[in-house]
């Protein structure tokens, strides 16, 4: 939805924003967990403050997230005329007289009311060929899998993830136990250390390679490409290495538990980070195949 309702140029900053203010705010609920049982002194607590955050989002979601789908007119580009059918085929004229129409107009504004209602629709939608667009996403999916950049970034974002649980799975055993033994509530407080490293990754990779790629566009006659995104796994990728070295050495060493918060930190800084240059990378991978 975020891809859109924002042009190119904004894509990167607002991905970023997404991703990083997302990961905080999530991170953060989490470290209040331990608070919220002794609070109810029940698990169930936990699920019924869930609950009402989940029904709250819903509501936010349905009735203020706009609908992006819309029907694509013939487009001119570069001397020809594209129409992109409803089963996502696209068909290039020389002249718009071959496909039987005028040049396309935009249509007329209507009011912010007839817009919500249409929005709000869910019996009656008019959409042509429905099933048969339905149909054409399988074998697109599979082709954009197949494609050397596409898998080799699956790969990148399987490895990302299997660290980030290596995490999640022995930090509570390690902080539980000698010589650290830290109370179950100052063991959540290493997810404020990995809200910190979410968002840090605005700054860092949201204004950092929206630079980068405009210094390479610029070059490149103001043309983006997808090659223009590679830069900005470097960082994160190097990152996650040096958190996991450094989570290791600690945890073998017995470290200050601190240099266990900063490593995870470190580690959420860079899956944030591979997940907001994956989002770059597919989204100008995509334009550039359609």
């Amino acid at each position: 939805m975020l891809i859109d309702l924002t042009f190119i140029h904004e894509r990167i900053i607002v991905l970023s924003i997404f991703w990083s203010v997302g990961g905080a705010i999530s991170n953060a609920l989490i470290a209040a967990v331990p608070k919220v049982d002794s609070t109810f002194h029940t698990w169930r607590g936990f699920y019924h403050v869930l609950f009402l955050l989940a029904l709250f989002s819903f509501v936010v979601a349905f009735f203020l997230c706009p609908e992006t789908y819309f029907h694509r007119p013939p487009l001119a580009f570069d001397g020809r005329v594209l129409v992109q059918s409803t089963a996502e085929r696209v068909t290039i004229y020389e002249d718009w007289r071959e496909i039987g129409v005028d040049k396309a107009l935009p249509a007329l504004p209507i009011t912010l009311a007839e817009l919500k209602v249409d929005e709000l629709k869910v019996w009656g939608l008019d959409i042509p060929n429905r099933w048969k667009r339905m149909g054409a996403i399988y074998p697109q999916i599979l082709l954009l899998l197949l494609n050397p950049l596409v898998f080799w970034v699956m790969i990148l974002n399987a490895l990302a993830t299997t660290g980030i649980l290596a995490f999640d799975l022995s930090y509570g055993v390690l902080l539980l136990s000698p010589p650290y033994s830290l109370p179950i509530d100052k063991v959540a407080f290493i997810k404020l250390a990995a809200a910190a490293g979410s968002l840090a990754t605005f700054p860092i990779t949201g204004l950092l390679n929206r630079k980068i790629t405009r210094g390479l566009a610029t070059r490149n006659g103001g043309r983006q490409s997808v090659e223009h995104y590679l830069p900005s796994f470097i960082l994160p990728v190097i990152t996650g290495f040096l958190a996991q070295f450094l989570y290791g050495l600690a945890a073998q060493r017995k470290l200050h538990y601190g240099w266990i918060f900063t490593a995870y930190g470190m580690m959420y800084f860079s899956f944030i980070s591979l997940y907001t240059c994956v989002s770059f990378a597919s989204t100008a991978f995509y334009m550039n195949i359609c």
